[in-house]
């Protein structure tokens, strides 16, 4: 069966440019296309397409007006197109925790005249990846803004620290952690540290968003800083952070396993770090970034919670620590949030 795709964008030029490159695969089958954000839903609903190609900036109704509309009607796989900017990524990030599961860079055409076999190869591939998806769930069954049900009373705290949560999420991720992030308490005893694959200045978007919906305080992990309860810490994109002596460092290096920043960077100190008293929770995502670091995280007398292949969009990451047999639970979703509190209840 070929994947049938939605094209939606106010630029003819830009539509067809995207027809052209996926008309080349066989794979594809673009069942229709739509110039502006009401055009698009009404599309989507008679359609049903596999996968739809989404902008942002559009008439009549904007992609984010379009994707929650069409989470809260008729779940559906979306990629979006962002640009470079500081706007740009806000609205992605946006859109990413509204329901769409990934997006590429809306090219310049002279980059396109430049690169075209380039940026059709990654195109089509994330296009695949998309396909291959889970479809979304409904946002109502999320209930992003709730806090978890399990707060923590700590009414004699240890001066010493008591722990870590570090937390590892890919495609998918950025709506994954809003299931998760906002449903910790404000009690919370331990700091939680991040590590979502997305580029610079990306991160920084995410990070206010989830601070707005949070009980905590979620904020980019600065160097020097050191990690304190209450606090949620996500890595920047584009440096390595990982935790030592209490505090965060961010360094430049080699990409691992193709990412940077690389959750086995994180995990590897934080399992050091805190030892038996370290959650590693690995997310929906591509590839196995996080394996490597669970095991380190294992071996010192932590533990590791694993997404549930029912829920996660992309079942690589969470599959890659569950077929090596590191993974403690096996989690879906929806749940996450209330095993996480169980588990550091147990540290007090």
């Amino acid at each position: 069966m070929p994947i049938r795709v939605l094209v939606v964008d106010d630029s003819l030029l830009i539509r067809r440019f995207v027809k052209d490159i996926l008309s080349r695969d066989p794979e594809f089958e673009i069942v229709g296309e739509a110039a502006d954000g009401v055009e698009a839903v009404e599309k989507i609903m008679e359609l049903s397409p596999d996968v739809v190609i989404l902008d942002l900036e559009m008439p009549k109704k904007n992609g984010i007006e379009v994707i929650r509309e069409v989470m809260a009607k008729k779940p559906t796989r979306i990629l979006v197109f962002s640009s470079h900017t500081k706007e740009g990524a806000e609205i992605t990030t946006t859109a990413l925790t509204s329901g769409a599961i990934d997006f590429v860079f809306k090219p310049s055409w002279s980059h396109i005249a430049s690169n075209i076999s380039e940026f059709s190869k990654m195109f089509i591939e994330k296009v695949k990846l998309v396909a291959r998806s889970k479809i979304p769930t409904p946002k109502a069954e999320i209930a992003e803004t709730q806090p978890s049900s399990t707060s923590i009373s700590r009414p004699t705290l240890r001066k010493e620290k008591l722990g870590i949560v570090a937390i590892a999420s890919s495609t998918g991720g950025p709506r994954a952690l809003t299931a998760v992030v906002p449903k910790l308490p404000e009690d919370m005893p331990v700091p939680v540290v991040i590590v979502q694959h997305m580029p610079a200045g990306f991160t920084k978007s995410l990070a206010e968003r989830l601070n707005k919906l949070s009980k905590l305080t979620v904020k980019e992990g600065e160097d020097g800083e050191p990690v304190k309860a209450g606090y949620v810490y996500i890595a920047p994109g584009g440096i390595h952070m990982r935790v030592s002596g209490g505090k965060i460092e961010l360094f430049d290096g080699p990409q691992v396993k193709g990412v940077k920043p690389a959750a086995d960077v994180l995990f590897d100190s934080v399992g050091r770090e805190y030892k038996k008293q370290t959650l590693g929770v690995i997310l929906t995502g591509i590839g196995d970034d996080g394996t490597d670091g669970a095991r380190v995280i294992k071996q010192f007398g932590g533990k590791i919670f694993a997404e549930s292949e029912e829920t996660a969009l992309i079942y690589g990451m969470p599959k890659a620590v569950v077929k090596a047999g590191l993974a403690d639970k096996v989690v879906p979703l929806h749940q996450m949030a209330d095993e996480i509190v169980k588990e550091v209840r147990k540290w007090i």
